[in-house]
């Protein structure tokens, strides 16, 4: 097998790698795919995206259960938590998952090796272990990310943690102090004030979801404050100082006013780099950009011949989904396949209310020039909504007026991701609308709700 040259190697097995592979096998090509863990899946499955939703959904539905059951007419009489039952089930899902992966590359002839492969030059990658040398047509790098440490927030792994941590705790604490108020940092946030801790967020920027449209970042905020979160914008943290079992917190306002937070639990999550001290690339003298990310053309291809790179080693949201569509997208390209235009990338928060988005911002589209138009229905109008007793949020449409083109669909509740399929949709037929002007949604359902505001930015609501 290692005499072999391949037609391509990829380096990472997580979700920028994993699908690469499969991809170019399904297209014919000789795969084989270095994974340096013991496990495929990358960050996403084993530490992030997919152990965070497993705990989100086992702590919604005792909230649910808690908060709910006496309004349908279920009486209960006991509840508690089992934390290590909790985590036992995420384990389980993860595992699952990961032999799915391993099914997948034997039904379609990837091989994968538990290695660390270290590029050494065009087509050519020396393993770490046993120091023998492979040779391919292609490499991909698809070496993703970790989160990131800035100097003035020491991470112990005990006490100060990062999102690896914080989905593996074995007691609920009782001050967690979360850094950041991105995605990763409001899911263990919501996990957390669930199970009985006491939780606070610091946010540098005036607003939480940096980014995000301000009527979504305002609508979440006052619905995560009533589940009892904190939140501390506008203040810039200083200093996290390790004491004993617990640390301090010290972040400076904008008016210059210093606060010191306690807690046994200080999360920092602070946004994720890319792992570019890995497979040898910092000795490739690489192209990179201002960010230091690696340069990539429209094909992916590094500024060396023959080695491509995806996900959160190049330029773009580190997202999951983001990785996988550019890994496919290598493999096409490699296999002769002709490449179309990719779509817009998503992005959502798994909070309850979930917090979903795709395009522009009211905003953005503002500074882009653009003479905008917004639509907004709030889930309390919704049938389906009141019925399931989820009337939290609403679903807001930024659009072209001049052209009646769909720029940007911004979600809060009402199951938020599943509604960005049809407005993403929307987006890429460049129909004006004709989409959702023609649609007819299933009664009741939450995705009566995008047609709603659709009709709201058209001047033609119905139920509002």
């Amino acid at each position: 097998m290692m005499a072999t040259i391949w037609d391509l190697i990829v380096i990472g097995a997580g979700p920028g790698g994993y699908p690469a592979a499969i991809r170019a096998a399904q297209l014919g090509l000789s795969v084989l795919c270095i994974e340096k863990s013991p496990h495929p899946g990358g960050t996403c499955l084993n530490a992030g995206c997919i152990p965070t939703k497993a705990l989100l959904a086992s702590t919604h539905l005792y909230t649910q259960i808690r908060d709910q059951a006496d309004l349908h007419g279920i009486e209960i009489t006991t509840m508690q938590v089992n934390l290590a039952r909790m985590q036992g089930r995420k384990e389980r899902v993860v595992s699952q998952l990961r032999s799915g992966i391993l099914g997948l590359f034997k039904k379609y002839g990837v091989t994968l090796l538990h290695d660390e492969a270290i590029v050494s030059g065009p087509g050519q990658i020396t393993l770490a272990a046993s120091g023998e040398t492979l040779q391919a047509k292609a490499i991909l790098l698809a070496t993703g990310g970790q989160p990131r440490r800035p100097a003035s927030m020491p991470v112990d792994g005990q006490v100060v943690i990062t999102s690896e941590q914080a989905i593996a705790l074995t007691r609920v604490p009782e001050h967690l102090i979360v850094i950041g108020s991105g995605a990763v940092g409001l899911e263990l946030a919501s996990i957390w004030v669930r199970l009985g801790a006491q939780v606070s967020v610091i946010e540098a920027q005036p607003e939480i979801l940096p980014g995000w449209d301000a009527t979504v970042a305002r609508t979440a905020k006052r619905s995560l404050r009533q589940q009892g979160i904190t939140f501390l914008t506008d203040h810039r943290v200083e200093t996290v100082v390790r004491s004993g079992s617990r640390a301090a917190v010290t972040c400076l306002n904008s008016k210059g006013e210093t606060l010191m937070l306690d807690g046994d639990q200080v999360l920092v999550a602070v946004g994720r780099q890319a792992q570019l001290c890995v497979a040898g690339i910092q000795n490739l003298e690489l192209q990179q950009d201002e960010q230091g990310r690696l340069w990539v053309d429209a094909h992916y291809a590094t500024s060396l011949a023959g080695l491509y790179a995806v996900g959160d080693l190049i330029a773009g949201p580190q997202l999951a989904h983001r990785a996988t569509a550019e890994g496919l997208r290598v493999a096409d390209y490699l296999a002769g396949r002709p490449l179309s235009p990719m779509g817009p990338i998503p992005s959502v928060v798994y909070t309850d209310p979930e917090l979903a988005m795709v395009g522009l911002t009211e905003q953005q589209a503002k500074v882009a020039g653009y003479a905008v138009k917004c639509g907004q229905f709030p889930f309390m109008a919704s049938g389906r909504a009141r019925a399931q007793e989820q009337t939290e949020g609403l679903i807001k449409l930024v659009m072209d007026q001049t052209t009646g083109q769909l720029l940007g669909a911004h979600v809060v509740g009402g199951a938020g991701a599943e509604h960005l399929q049809l407005a993403m949709a929307a987006m890429l037929t460049q129909d004006r609308g004709q989409l959702l002007e023609r649609l007819v949604m299933p009664h009741p359902s939450f995705g009566e709700a995008l047609h709603e505001a659709w009709l709201v930015a058209t001047q033609k609501p119905i139920h509002i």
